[in-house]
């Protein structure tokens, strides 16, 4: 519950990406690192606007889109979802195309996958 103590305590947690939609960077675009902290601020208000401005004059406000779009339609907890399938794929391609392989899936799925996870 309290921002500021998480804030404070985010270099010892891993580099810190904060996901807003209204960011200029896409979440495809980083420079993502397996330690790393991802904040997602509430549905209805977002993360505080103090907190967006002192890490995006780092890089390190990112918006999940597609197609160069912002996605302004998820909930919190899709986005999550989302980011956390994304990073997983950025970070550890071999993994997710190890896995994907291990699954078995018949052609129509493994076409509809390769839109998620290009070979």
């Amino acid at each position: 519950r309290d921002l500021d103590a998480l804030v404070a305590k985010l270099p010892e947690l891993g580099e810190p990406w904060l996901l807003a939609p209204e960011a200029e960077r896409s979440l495809y675009e980083a420079e993502l690192a397996p330690r790393s902290v991802y904040l997602l601020g509430c549905e209805s208000e977002g993360l505080p606007a103090s907190l967006l401005e002192s890490h995006e004059s780092k890089g390190r406000v990112v918006a999940i889109r597609h197609s160069r779009e912002i996605v302004r339609s998820l909930n919190v907890s899709t986005a999550a979802a989302v980011a956390a399938i994304t990073i997983l794929i950025i970070l550890f391609p071999k993994l997710m195309l190890r896995a994907r392989v291990i699954a078995g899936a018949g052609p129509s799925v493994r076409k509809s996958l390769g839109l998620f996870f290009p070979v």
